[in-house]
């Protein structure tokens, strides 16, 4: 009976053992998922940053279209106002 409870002792301290290795493994992986999950988040936001976003060529034609547009509308508000003057 006392070498059964020994091999008994015996298997749960190997179990033990077994858990807690597994365990220490299981948790090294979630820290490794939680920091590449991180790093690539930080990665693509610094990529966005540098590159734009995708329709950034389009938005910058607008952008200078609509500085044209100012300009174009002083210069045409200028000449009406040179043309009143002239009939005045």
């Amino acid at each position: 009976m006392k070498i059964i409870s020994s091999m008994r002792l015996t298997n749960h301290q190997c179990g033990t053992k077994i858990d807690g290795h597994i365990k220490r493994i299981f948790s090294a992986g979630i820290l490794l998922f939680c920091l590449l999950v991180l790093q690539a988040g930080c990665s693509e936001q610094d990529a966005d940053q540098q590159q734009g976003h995708v329709w950034q060529e389009q938005t910058d034609t607008l952008d200078k279209a609509r500085a044209v547009e100012g300009l174009l509308q002083e210069s045409a508000d200028e000449q009406r106002r040179q043309m009143q003057q002239q009939t005045q």
